[in-house]
Order: structure tokens, then C-alpha cells, then sequence
């Protein structure tokens, strides 16, 4: 055939009749097809042939390493260069054989001796066999990265758990927003589970890990602490001032309502410190029950009234003002010198007591603005 020109190279023999016992066993006609296969055996080993930047494009798409060269030499016990050699001229394509001697001798190599390479590259696969080993190097790599996300995203350790419900609020929420609780308790449901005592076991820890305080204006939201000075909120001023009356616990409840009488300097009823100054948040028997025991302590107590209504306020002095009412001072004189200086002394009594009573106030409100909160972090009632 005028299109085909005759190998005439010496390759080590060995490899040369490996392949041509594959010709046959797959073709039949060694001498027919020898050399065809033979060309295209030698494009596809220096990447001349149609399929080689298909190869190169299959490489950098799945990331899977180097040049297809760098994974043609199969080791051997003996250098082909070493082995013994025969003479073989089947007939290839011309340019195909011109192009391949060329790059040979620029390699420093003997054209058979590189062909022997080229054609037991073809036999064990080829071009084809490096692509399907390339796809699975890379599905394998795919296998164990799902895998390793699987178990990122099925955290089995309380610690694991705990750092995946933090990293999904950061991610997928933000903390520069207002959180809702119902979506704090959501993520802890879909990672650790949705029973009762698994939410208040990992809740208090999140809030306190993302350092999430109460929107001071709702219970049921939660804002990063940093936000309180944005909205005009000194982060260590008393809970009352920072926090829903809703969400204060026993001692703080009984510290607000503490703050405010001294405030106001006024006494409260019961139902006045439920709605004014706990908001409505809580029965009036519970208020009753924390009335109660402040009036027992140093410097509280109930003023007498005429009616059964418990007024509550500051003790050690002689004004029962209250904040629905104010007390009425008789405005009837005596005539006689010996009243009037009775009234003098009096007055000056009450001045002088007032200024201690004010001086006494000034310090307590100073603790009491200072004061932290103990608790037993157990459930409020």
C-alpha cells in the first residue's frame, strides 16, 4: 500500500511479540493490522493522536495530577534498551513514523526501543485505561470526601454537636441579625435531637459560645451582646434595663423591683409593681410573694394603709407617698408661740432625717446598680 512505509526499526522482541499475539487473538491478521495499530499505538504515546486533549482536559477537569507521560513507563526487570532485539518492518503511517523518531532522538532514545514502549503502552490499555483510571482516582476521592462531609455533617460527640449548631447559626443566619429562639431550638433539634432535656442541655451553652444576649425588647429574640451599645443599652447596666420582664429570673425580678422603688423614691402596690414594673410578665401572686420578701429585708417594708391594699416601700421614714397617691400634710396652725416652735423642731427633725434617709438611698441604689445577680441557674418561677 503507497500510504504505508515499512517500521524498519530494531525492538527488543519480547515486547514485539506480545503485542502481535494480541493483533491476532483480537484481529486475526497480524500483518494487516500490526501496523495500523502499531501508528496508532505511537500517536497516542507523544500525544498526537485525537484523543490526547481530551485526556489533558479529563486531567485538569478532575484535578487527578500530571501529564499523561509521566504515567507511560511501566517498570521492568531489564531495560528494553538491554534486550534482545529483532527486526521489524510492518508497514506504518509515514508521518506518524517521521514525527515519532524525531521526538525519540530529542529524548536521547532509540526510535525502537521508544516504540517498544509505545506499543506495550497500547496493549495494557492505553490511552483508554489511563482516562477510565482517572475517573476512578477521582470518583474514589469523591467517595471519601461525601464521606468525610457526611460525618462533619452528622457530628456524634455532644462537643461535635455543639460546634455544628454554632457553625450553622454563623452560617446560615448571621449574628448581626435578631435570632428568634424557634430557631435556635430548630438547629439543635436537626443535630442533636428535639427531646426537652436535650434542647435545655445545649440552648444555654450556645447562647453563652455565639454570645447571644435577649433583645431588650422581646422575649423571643436573641441579638450578639456587641448590638446593646448600638442601640443605646450599657451591657453591664442592671438585667432590667437590658432584658424582657419576661425572661428575668427570681433574683433579678427581685432586684428590678428594688432599682425602681429606689427610683422613683415612691412606694408601689402589688399590682402596680406587676404591671409597671414587671410588665405584666408574671401573676400577682408570685409579685405578692416577691413583695413579701423584700418587705422583710433591711430597709424595706409595707406601709400601713386604710384599706387591706399592700403598699411596698423603702422603710426608716415618715412620708407614705405612693406613686397612685400622695400623701396630704394638714395645712392648720396653731395660735399659740409653744405650737409653733413644737412645729419648728418637728421640721427640723424631718429635715435632718431626710438627708440621712437620702444619703442611705444614694448608697443602696449604688449597690444595688452594681450588684451581680446570683443564681443557681436552676428554672424560675
Amino acid at each position: 500500500m503507497a500510504y504505508l512505509t515499512e517500521l524498519d526499526w530494531f525492538v527488543p522482541v519480547k515486547e514485539w511479540e506480545r503485542y502481535c499475539n494480541l493483533i491476532y487473538e483480537v484481529w486475526g491478521d497480524t500483518d494487516l493490522y500490526g501496523g495500523i495499530f502499531a501508528s496508532q499505538a505511537m500517536r497516542q504515546y507523544i500525544d498526537i493522536d485525537e484523543f490526547a486533549e481530551a485526556e489533558r482536559e479529563i486531567s485538569d477537569t478532575l484535578q487527578t495530577g500530571g501529564p499523561s507521560q509521566i504515567e507511560k513507563t511501566n517498570a521492568t526487570t531489564t531495560p528494553l534498551s538491554e534486550q534482545e532485539k529483532c527486526r521489524v518492518r510492518v508497514g506504518v503511517h509515514p508521518p506518524t513514523k517521521e514525527v515519532f523518531a524525531s521526538v525519540a532522538r530529542s529524548n536521547g532514545m532509540n526510535p525502537g526501543v521508544m516504540f517498544a514502549y509505545a506499543i506495550r503502552e497500547y496493549r495494557e490499555g492505553g490511552r483508554m485505561r489511563r482516562i477510565v483510571e482517572k475517573f476512578k482516582k477521582f470518583d474514589e476521592f469523591k467517595q471519601q470526601d461525601d464521606h468525610e462531609q457526611e460525618e462533619e455533617c452528622n457530628p456524634t460527640t455532644p462537643a461535635e454537636k455543639h460546634e455544628v449548631i454554632c457553625d450553622q447559626i454563623r452560617d446560615t443566619v448571621g449574628l448581626d441579625k435578631n435570632i428568634p429562639e424557634e430557631t435556635l431550638v430548630e438547629t439543635i433539634e436537626d443535630v442533636a435531637g428535639s427531646s426537652q432535656p436535650t434542647i435545655n442541655k445545649y440552648l444555654p451553652d450556645v447562647i453563652d459560645d455565639l454570645e447571644l444576649v435577649h433583645h431588650p425588647k422581646n422575649a423571643d429574640l436573641y441579638i450578639h451582646e456587641s448590638r446593646l451599645e448600638e442601640m443605646g443599652i450599657d451591657p453591664n447596666a442592671p438585667p432590667i434595663d437590658r432584658k424582657p420582664a419576661a425572661v428575668l429570673d427570681r433574683d433579678e425580678r427581685v432586684q428590678a423591683i428594688k432599682i425602681e422603688l429606689h427610683r422613683n423614691a415612691a412606694a408601689m402596690s402589688v399590682s402596680e409593681i406587676q404591671s409597671s414594673v414587671l410588665d405584666g410578665a408574671w401573676s400577682w401572686s408570685h409579685v405578692d410573694e416577691l413583695t413579701t420578701e423584700i418587705a422583710n429585708q433591711d430597709g424595706f417594708g409595707f406601709r400601713d394603709t386604710n384599706s387591706s391594699k399592700k403598699i411596698l416601700g423603702k422603710s426608716g421614714g415618715s412620708s407614705h407617698q405612693t406613686r397612685s397617691q400622695s400623701s396630704s400634710r394638714s395645712s392648720g396652725t396653731d395660735s399659740t408661740g409653744s405650737d409653733h416652735a413644737q412645729q419648728h423642731d418637728h421640721d427640723q427633725d424631718d429635715n435632718d432625717e431626710r438627708e440621712k434617709l437620702t444619703s442611705d438611698a444614694a448608697a443602696e441604689m449604688d449597690v444595688l446598680m452594681n450588684a451581680e445577680v446570683a443564681t443557681d441557674g436552676g428554672e424560675d418561677i
